[in-house]
C-alpha cells in the first residue's frame, strides 16, 4: 500500500498537466496580444487629447449657435409683436 502511494506521489509530482512546450507557446502567445493592447491603449492616449479639443470646440460652436437661436427668437417675437 505504501508504495502504490508512493507511486502515485512520485508520478504526480514528475508529471504536469501541460507539457513545456505547450505552456511556452502560450505564454507567447498571451504575451503577444498583451503588447498588442498596450500598443492599443498607448495610441488611445495619444488620440485622447485631439478628441477633448474638438469637443471643446463643438461644445462652443453649440454655445454660440444656442445663443444665435435665442437672439433669432427674440426677433421674431418681437416682430410679431409689432405686426399684431
Amino acid at each position: 500500500m505504501k508504495q502504490l502511494l508512493l507511486f502515485l506521489i512520485a508520478v504526480a509530482t514528475f508529471t504536469s498537466c501541460v507539457s513545456n512546450k505547450k505552456f511556452e507557446a502560450m505564454q507567447a502567445g498571451m504575451q503577444s496580444e498583451l503588447d498588442e493592447a498596450n500598443r492599443q491603449l498607448g495610441k488611445c492616449g495619444e488620440d485622447l487629447p485631439g478628441y477633448m479639443d474638438k469637443l471643446a470646440a463643438c461644445e462652443r460652436d453649440r454655445a454660440l449657435l444656442k445663443n444665435t437661436d435665442q437672439a433669432r427668437e427674440q426677433q421674431v417675437q418681437d416682430l410679431k409683436d409689432h405686426v399684431a
